[in-house]
């Protein structure tokens, strides 16, 4: 008996709808968080979507509708005469028909639905029927997880198998936008998160903002667990010279309205030593902080006063002292003069850091022969 068939698609993919929710790639408006409104209720997705679609048609035979069990077997093609296949042949063997009706899930390859246009072929019995089109709706296929996506307009590309996950559009105002609502059941939202081996999220501008944080009442940035905050960017640490102390009960030092300190010689010898402790951390935030540079002015009395000798060091372990960097040039000027220290490399700061100023006076007139220290700052980098 010839069969003759009336087919019709009702292609239903599981869970599209849950997959989609939130996704928005078409050209919208700048969101706006004052007008976010939260779901009826929560929303979750526990399960992988199958890469299935169903299949539903009529089946009469001498125009009948055919009861019983018949072997399908579906194919796909890329052309609209059923000729060019894609993929391999979808068996579906002891389909049940009742009253002519039957239902069928075919499994297929989420790869063959990438945007090229498909049609579909059913064989029973031998006969080839039908060369049907597939319209939209199995193409959301690409939105699962695993797949890409791309919007020419919008040069939004996502793809997880990648190295970029969101390429966003220059000229919007928000590269990634993200809001977390929830009901009372969950206490913990993200906004945006970020799992990876180097960077979890990254940030990067020229002239802006490269990452911005802000909370009203709670923590706008924090590091739990065993990570750190870093930053490539030095920091200055102001040092005050008035905390200076002398070596020799012959050397006086007298701080001045200025701030500054002034240092000069009452007796023998003419060479005089200082010391400048300097009160800085060496751990900050979960990272080792790095001595780079000492910066100080100074000025002296006559072109004969001078200091000699500026070592930075820092104790050791054994009631030692380990050196960061000196300055073995003398250093005489009656104008105030920028002087540096820099070691080879940053040193890590482990012990107590502190400065010794070896310095010759040429006399012992404290107006004519003085060296006097003021604005001074250490440059630390992570």
């Amino acid at each position: 008996m010839k069969t003759r068939a009336a087919l019709t698609f009702l292609f239903i993919l599981s869970l599209i709808g849950a997959l989609w929710l939130g996704v928005n790639l078409g050209k919208a408006q700048e969101p706006q968080p004052e007008e976010v409104q939260a779901p009826a209720e929560e929303v979750s997705v526990e399960a992988t979507v199958a890469s299935k679609i169903s299949y539903q048609g009529v089946l009469k035979e001498g125009g009948n509708p055919v009861n019983g069990t018949r072997n399908l077997i579906f194919r796909l093609y890329s052309d609209n005469t059923c000729t060019t296949k894609v993929g391999s042949d979808i068996p579906k063997n002891n389909v049940t028909v009742s009253n002519g009706l039957f239902s069928v899930d075919l499994d297929v390859s989420l790869n063959h639905f990438n945007g090229q246009a498909l049609w579909i072929e059913v064989e029973i019995g031998g006969t080839k029927l039908a060369c049907q089109e597939i319209l939209p709706a199995p193409y959301a296929l690409s939105l699962i997880p695993g797949a890409r996506m791309i919007d020419e307009d919008s040069s939004v590309y996502i793809n997880r198998l990648a190295s970029l996950g969101i390429s966003p559009p220059h000229w919007g105002k928000y590269g990634t936008y993200a809001t977390a609502l929830g009901s009372a059941a969950n206490t913990t939202y993200y906004g945006v998160y970020g799992n990876a081996t180097h960077y979890g999220v990254y940030g990067e501008s020229n002239n802006g903002t490269a990452v911005y944080a802000k909370s009203t009442s709670g923590t706008a940035i924090r590091a739990a667990g065993s990570g750190v905050i870093k930053s490539d960017a030095t920091t200055d640490w102001v040092v005050s010279p008035l905390k200076m102390v002398p070596f020799q009960s012959t050397l006086t030092i007298e701080p001045t309205q200025n701030g500054t300190a002034s240092l000069y010689r009452t007796g023998t010898p003419a060479n005089q030593s200082s010391f400048l402790p300097i009160d800085i951390v060496g751990w900050l935030f979960g990272t080792r902080v790095y001595f780079s540079q000492l910066n100080f002015y100074y000025k002296t009395g006559t072109s004969n006063d001078k200091i000699l000798d500026v070592s930075v060091r820092q104790v050791n372990n054994s009631g030692g002292y380990d050196e960061i960097c000196r300055i073995e040039t003398d250093l005489s000027n009656t104008s105030w003069t920028l002087a540096t220290c820099t070691p080879s490399s940053p040193v890590g700061i482990y012990g107590s850091v502190f400065i010794r100023f070896l310095m010759y006076f040429d006399g012992t007139s404290s107006s004519t022969n003085y060296v006097e220290i003021g604005k001074m700052w250490i440059q630390l980098s992570e």
